[in-house]
């Protein structure tokens, strides 16, 4: 979606991941307010000069004081195309938002002045910027050149590893209560004790001998189910277009197809720039080559030219 707003390629995906990442801890708005936000402003945004960066510090900057993102996504869009017909020291594509914002709390509007600025339903956005506005380059600090998904990655990755190493210790723990629990009733028999506690020892040492392929074919076995689905779902949509003459339709389509598309480029963003990341990781090379077998058969006419063919190596 927000490639979409900002007409980028899906090289950026990366970036736009972190920067949403970044806006997410550091103010209120989780990423689905923010994508929502720029769903309705991303486009006038765009046009107006807004980074990525600045339009996603104004959502957070709006977020705890607009419960709904579209309200404040509407409003924002409003207010920026009052700004841009303004005058020059107001207008974000002359000067900056930041700096167009400060100009106008110059002013010192009156609240008349400011409703007839920006109309009813846009002046309590452009009220809330203005009162804000070094709220809103704060924000724009912190999202700028942030690595926030990744870090969060490899914050995850020694969470997983932590937990494993917590499930090991767990296990064998465990395996010593059960064989303090089965020793008064094998007695009798404290041969078959010794088989058994061996033979649990020998379970434990193979699964934790071979974690790796064992994790690897899960995965891998995963990833072939969401290319199947994903490779599945695109040939049904192709079936649907035959004969279809319902524009409407023909639109939805479109649409959950770039959906589709950018729910697998966020999946392999954090990892596009590491060299040999996806090819030594069998479920993200099974995404990643099913997203250029989608993007080889994408119909002209549907003006997906956004998606192009990923390269890794």
């Amino acid at each position: 979606m927000v490639m979409n707003q900002y007409n980028v390629s899906a090289d950026q995906a990366r970036r736009i991941i972190n920067v949403l990442g970044a806006g997410s801890k550091e103010g209120a708005g989780e990423i689905p307010y923010l994508t929502v936000g720029f769903e309705k402003a991303g486009t006038t945004a765009s046009l107006a000069g807004l980074s990525i960066e600045t339009l996603a510090a104004t959502l957070e900057t709006l977020a705890p004081r607009f419960s709904s993102p579209e309200i404040a996504g509407r409003g924002l869009r409003g207010m920026l195309m009052r700004l841009q017909v303004g005058a020059d020291d107001t207008n974000p594509t002359i000067n900056g938002f930041a700096t167009a914002i400060e100009n106008l709390g110059k002013k010192m509007l009156t609240p008349q002045e400011k409703l007839e600025m920006f109309g009813l339903e846009n002046i309590n956005v452009a009220n809330t910027l203005i009162t804000n506005v070094q709220e809103l380059k704060h924000y724009e600090k912190a999202l700028t050149g942030t690595n926030v998904a990744l870090q969060q990655a490899a914050i995850n990755t020694d969470n997983n590893n932590a937990k494993l190493a917590q499930a090991r210790n767990q296990l064998n723990v465990m395996s010593i209560e059960l064989g303090e629990k089965l020793a008064p009733a094998l007695t009798i028999s404290t041969s078959s004790l010794a088989y058994f506690v061996k033979f649990l020892t020998v379970i434990i040492d193979f699964i934790g001998r071979n974690k790796v392929v064992i994790l690897t074919l899960i995965y891998s076995l995963t990833a072939y189910a969401v290319a199947v689905k994903t490779a599945s779902l695109y040939h049904g949509i192709l079936n649907k277009l035959k004969g279809m003459s319902n524009l409407p339709m023909l639109e939805l389509e479109i649409q959950t197809t770039d959906r589709l598309l950018n729910g697998i480029l966020w999946t392999l963003g954090p990892y596009l720039d590491e060299k040999g990341a996806i090819m030594d990781r069998p479920w993200l090379f099974e995404l990643a080559e099913s997203y250029n077998e989608i993007v080889s058969m994408l119909p002209a006419h549907w003006k997906l030219e956004h998606h192009q063919f990923l390269h890794y190596d």
